[in-house]
């Protein structure tokens, strides 16, 4: 595929595909709407409907229509899960390096992402320089209070690195980190081998096919 799949349409199949059992068989857009509820977070039904017709449109989602109902299906994980992995996916807008630690201020809402949520979800070593991801307009709001300490730090070697991303990333995280469908995502194309190891293990917690990355272009 050269086409690029939305934030909301890739949260909706991380949803699937860490919760197939909330969405076996056929489900409404109500019912989807009801279940990310559950999973702390609000969609209305017409960002929803927007984001299920493009996994229509990628045969991701199925849809039948009952009546005046219109009811929507997943395609077998599997098929679901290697679609994925040949969609492109574009989520992080801009990286900022800085000194001080951002977790300690409680109006950024983040979790571990790159590098730190890899060796949080896995044996590999913690890495010298924290990532974190959070959405880019908490980060601007951050930005605003914090402003006076980012400009005095500006010149001095980075002990956190923030992913700006398009949506929130805290919706589905796992262990304080990215969710793991997220988080393999971003290291689809790496090779170190160590990687692709903890990739594999991460994966098989939740029975899918750690194969398929090695089909990547």
């Amino acid at each position: 595929y050269k086409e690029h799949v939305s934030p909301l349409g890739l949260k909706i199949i991380a949803f699937y595909l860490l919760f197939t059992e909330d969405l076996q068989g056929f489900f409404t857009l109500s019912d989807l709407q009801l279940y990310i509820k559950k999973r702390n977070h609000n969609v209305s039904l017409s960002t929803l409907s927007r984001a299920c017709n493009q996994l229509e449109h990628f045969e991701i989602l199925k849809a039948k229509s009952a009546g005046r109902t219109h009811k929507l299906y997943f395609e077998n994980r599997n098929i679901v899960w290697l679609k994925l992995l040949q969609l492109e996916i574009e989520t992080i807008i801009k990286k900022s390096e800085l000194t001080f630690d951002p977790r300690k201020h409680k109006n950024i809402r983040w979790v571990y992402s790159g590098d730190s949520a890899l060796s949080m979800m896995s044996d590999l070593s913690e890495p010298k320089i924290i990532t974190i991801a959070t959405s880019i307009s908490d980060f601007r709001k951050w930005m605003i209070i914090n402003e006076k300490k980012i400009e005095s730090h500006k010149e001095i070697i980075p002990q956190f690195i923030i992913e700006q991303w398009k949506n929130d990333p805290t919706f589905l995280a796992e262990k304080n980190c990215l969710n793991p469908i997220e988080l393999v995502l971003s290291f689809r194309r790496n090779i170190d081998p160590r990687v692709r190891i903890a990739l594999s293990d991460i994966l098989k917690n939740h029975d899918l096919d750690s194969t398929f990355l090695g089909n990547l272009p």
